[in-house]
């Protein structure tokens, strides 16, 4: 007559199923601890082959932990009608901020070039505008 495995045996054997399973599930797999302890603990070896057989869990990120997206900040002249002066110092405009980029990007003029809006008290290099020299050049 074969006899079983006792308890004693048995019972220190699925603990370690059950931790080791549990210790894989949180620290490779990025899993609950706690519910694969309990599989590990009841389903042993299988427990830990299916855990094996499931990708990686990625932690999602609630929409509350993003940062939220910065508004964009446009600086006040750039709702102003813009003139600028051509290579003959002849004026050009009105036109808006948005016209003046293109004129640049088309070639018209350049970050030495002068420019002039009513909020301005002079013709003024475009180059000394910082931030709207960044603006149109980007």
């Amino acid at each position: 007559m074969t006899q079983l495995p006792s308890l004693q045996l048995l019972i220190p054997y699925f603990l370690c199923i059950g931790a080791l399973t549990a210790y894989l599930a949180h620290h490779k797999r990025g899993r609950s601890p706690l519910w694969w302890f309990f599989l590990g603990f009841f389903f042993g070896l299988m427990a830990l082959l299916t855990l094996y057989l499931l990708p990686k869990k990625t932690p999602e990120t609630p929409a509350e932990q993003l940062p939220p997206e910065k508004p964009t900040i446009l600086p006040p002249m750039t709702n102003r009608l813009w003139y600028f002066l051509d290579n003959q110092d002849n004026p050009v405009g009105p036109m808006s901020f948005s016209a003046l980029k293109n004129k640049y990007t088309q070639g018209y003029l350049s970050k030495d070039s002068l420019v002039w809006n009513e909020e301005l008290e002079k013709w003024t290099p475009l180059s000394d505008l910082k931030d709207y020299h960044d603006l149109i050049t980007s």
